[in-house]
């Protein structure tokens, strides 16, 4: 993964299923538009607040239960959150440009959160 630090003009990162536990090695690659991170071992995705070009974000299956870094993603239009840990969809009431989230399999009881999405057009229940 060391040679991602090098590669900071890259837009898409497919890293699904590769045993990543930590997001450091993807520091400078703040040009990403399209990440999928799915089916790791992640449990801190502060980092992911720097990414302010994404507009594709698959974080299915980690484990990740805080989602207040996403608040940050204000160009976010695609969230796959399936097969999570989270309860509180609260952060991503900011995401006004979202226009698909999975949050199917997850422990999420309330959706009032996602109520002023707009854009929202396409959404799985948990």
């Amino acid at each position: 993964l060391s040679l991602l630090l090098k590669l900071t003009a890259l837009e898409v990162l497919n890293l699904s299923d590769v045993s990543l536990t930590d997001l450091a090695p993807l520091a400078n690659l703040t040009k990403l538009s399209k990440l999928n991170l799915s089916f790791n071992p992640i449990t801190d995705i502060t980092l992911l607040a720097k990414m302010k070009n994404l507009r594709e974000l698959d974080l299915s299956g980690v484990p990740v239960t805080d989602l207040a870094p996403l608040t940050k993603l204000r160009w976010l239009q695609k969230l796959s959150l399936d097969k999570n840990q989270i309860t509180d969809l609260a952060p991503l009431a900011p995401l006004a440009n979202l226009l698909e989230l999975n949050l199917g399999n997850n422990a999420v009881n309330d959706l009032s959160s996602l109520k002023d999405l707009k854009k929202l057009s396409k959404h799985s229940q948990p």
